[in-house]
């Protein structure tokens, strides 16, 4: 017979050491998402310094004068295709004007963001060399995009681009220029600033003319302007959070379009939505005086078609040696609203000390003691 023997204390399961890192780490990154969460909304509610836009004055807008071709007649009827790479090794084509006599001008044809090719602004370099003009477009560098453009590095890339078209046969090397659209417009006067001697003239087509950041806020603020004011303000607030990480999100062409002698042939389409047309036309036009020339499409957008007759209207004004008018001439934009008033650089609107924050909380929640569960015991009886 078996007698009941001493019980036995048996320990239950505990809490093994990989078992506990994963649970601090799982704290510590709900402790420091939790905190940039708290930091980011507080921030965006109460950032000071935002304002809505102001109304602007409209434009004084005059029509074309009628010496100018404004039926879409272009004095070439066909062109010639050519390609051929740039001196920084970008695949480019050059179109020129078929059956043209003597020497032309040329230009080259800078495109916006992304990675575009030669192929983007085709319509526009046919336009232009029908019009008396030899047209060279070009492959854009990679590793260029909107969150790292690379704006000194394009402007190289233009001027590499320009002294193939000057060398092009029946080309005037002295009447060579730069035509920038979109994020060109921000290229371009930076070439054309540091090579005044090799660059004639400049085109700016839907050139925004305001910083990028500018040009986000007002694209975004007009497509909430039905929203609450503290809406508003919250983006406003969240868009100026990236200008001390980005730091190109805050450049200004206006020192380099003033400091540029060349004269310019500015173009804007009247329905832009992406473009403070009423903002960059009045700083463009404080920038260049009488340097600069203005044409308002109306009914266009950022795109400006060239059924339009911009491009007859630009090609004529080279051919004709960039003659002076500072008269803004065509339509008058749609939208009239300046820019808002973004919030200035503070804790609030700088994400690099509220992430330091949110790291610290972190680190104190991953390192800091995690309670032990009290090892359970099991009651037993050995028999023998």
């Amino acid at each position: 017979m078996s007698l009941p023997g001493p019980d036995r204390l048996v320990a239950g399961p505990q809490v093994g050491r990989g078992h506990r890192g994963r649970r601090r780490l799982a704290r510590a990154l709900l402790v420091g998402a939790s905190s940039a969460l708290v930091l980011l909304v507080v921030s965006l509610a109460t950032a000071p310094g935002w304002r809505p836009p102001a109304e602007l004055p409209p434009l004084d807008v005059a029509p074309h004068p009628a010496v100018e071709p404004v039926d879409r007649h272009l004095p070439y009827a066909a062109v010639d295709r050519s390609s051929t790479t740039t001196a920084n090794g970008a695949r480019a084509r050059v179109v020129r004007p078929r059956g043209a006599e003597g020497t032309i001008p040329g230009i080259v044809l800078v495109a916006g963001s992304g990675a575009t090719t030669r192929e983007d602004l085709a319509d526009e370099a046919e336009a232009l060399a029908r019009g008396g003009l030899a047209v060279l477009t070009y492959d854009k560098r990679r590793g260029s995009s909107v969150l790292r453009p690379g704006y000194a590095g394009l402007a190289d890339d233009a001027l590499a681009a320009l002294d193939v078209v000057a060398r092009q046969p029946g080309v005037d090397p002295e009447r060579v220029g730069l035509l920038g659209y979109s994020e060109g417009g921000w290229v371009v006067p930076l070439a054309a600033q540091r090579a005044p001697g090799r660059v004639a003239f400049t085109v700016l087509l839907s050139a925004p003319v305001v910083s990028p950041l500018d040009q986000a806020s007002w694209t975004l603020d007009r497509r909430l302007a039905a929203a609450p004011l503290r809406v508003r303000a919250a983006v406003g607030s969240g868009l100026a959070m990236g200008r001390p990480l980005l730091g190109h999100l805050g450049i200004d062409v206006r020192p380099a379009l003033a400091a540029m002698p060349q004269p310019t042939y500015a173009v804007w389409g009247a329905d832009d939505p992406t473009v403070p047309v009423r903002v960059a036309v009045g700083r463009f036009r404080e920038a260049t005086g009488e340097r600069g020339r203005v044409e308002v499409v109306g009914g266009a957008g950022h795109r400006v078609p060239v059924a339009s007759g911009w491009a007859e209207r630009v090609s004529d004004w080279v051919r004709r040696g960039y003659p002076p008018d500072a008269v803004v001439r065509g339509a008058q934009p749609v939208a009239t609203e300046g820019l808002p008033t973004l919030p200035g650089v503070g804790f609030r609107t700088d994400p690099r000390p509220q992430l330091a924050v949110a790291g610290l909380a972190a680190l104190v929640a991953g390192l800091w003691p995690l309670r032990q569960p009290a090892p359970r015991t099991v009651r037993t009886s050995r028999r023998g």
